[in-house]
C-alpha cells in the first residue's frame, strides 16, 4: 500500500463532527480519528491523503474550494456541490475497492467533472 497518514486520536473533550462511525478528518498528514471506523472509511481518508499530497496539500484545498464553488453555482445546493468535486467523486467511488490505493493512478481525480 502506498503511503498512509499517520493517526491521531484527540482528546475526549474535542468533538469532530460527523455521524458516529463517520468521525475521522485528514489533513495531511495526519488523520485525526475518533472512536471506531470501518476499513472503507479508512480507505477512504487513505484516498484523501493521497489527493492531498498529489498538490501539496495548499492546492488542494484550494482547488476543492474552487470545485465546491463551480458546484453552488451550478447546483445551488451545499450538500450536492460537496458531492460533486471531482475528489469527492473519485472517494466515493473508490473507498469500497480494497484494491484501490494500490492500484490508483496518479491524479486520478482530473478524470472527474463537477
Amino acid at each position: 500500500m502506498k503511503q498512509k497518514p499517520i493517526i491521531i486520536t484527540p482528546p475526549k473533550f474535542i468533538n469532530i463532527p460527523g455521524e458516529a462511525h463517520d468521525k475521522i478528518i485528514t489533513l495531511y498528514p495526519f488523520a485525526i480519528v475518533q472512536g471506531e471506523i470501518s476499513i472503507d472509511i479508512y480507505r477512504r481518508e487513505c484516498i484523501r491523503f493521497i489527493q492531498q499530497k498529489e498538490l501539496f496539500v495548499l492546492f488542494f484545498y484550494i482547488l476543492f474550494i474552487w470545485d465546491f464553488l463551480k458546484g453552488m453555482k451550478k447546483y445551488k445546493n451545499p450538500n450536492l456541490a460537496y458531492h460533486r468535486t471531482r475528489f469527492t467523486q473519485e472517494v466515493n467511488t473508490n473507498m469500497f475497492r480494497p484494491d484501490y490505493l494500490e492500484s490508483r493512478p496518479k491524479n486520478n481525480w482530473q478524470r472527474y467533472r463537477i
